[in-house]
């Protein structure tokens, strides 16, 4: 009993920490027009919110779990080169804005910087 009420404490630094992204992110999407903080920024942040839902819910390792997020990103982002979502003919609105349509090479440097954040993050 006790293993788990440590991982549970252990774990919830991380939560709160998406929880404050996730709202981060919303109000990027929602109020800000600026192409960098939107762009760049959201999408920086958008990796170390994936790496901190993660990691509040599953105890991986950080090594592991950051570099499969990075991969995870980029694949996306080819995904979006390739027009993936025209070529399977979706028309959701909402899967459209989730995966993107417009590739940019610096998505992947943003990616790569949220990256990093998150190969800095120790245990908290």
């Amino acid at each position: 009993m006790a293993f788990s009420i440590i991982n549970t404490i252990t774990r919830f630094p991380y939560a709160i920490i998406a929880a404050l992204l996730f709202i981060a992110e919303v109000c990027i999407a929602l109020w800000i027009t600026e192409p960098f903080i939107r762009g760049f920024l959201g999408d920086t942040l958008v990796i170390v919110l994936l790496f901190t839902i993660i990691k509040s819910l599953f105890n991986r390792p950080q090594r592991f779990l950051a570099e499969a997020i990075l991969v995870f990103a980029i694949v996306v982002e080819f995904s979006q080169y390739l027009k993936i979502i025209d070529y399977l003919n979706i028309e959701s609105q909402f899967i459209k804005v989730i995966m993107g349509q417009v590739f940019d090479w610096f998505d992947i440097l943003a990616y790569v910087i949220g990256y990093a954040i998150c190969k800095g993050i120790r245990n908290l």
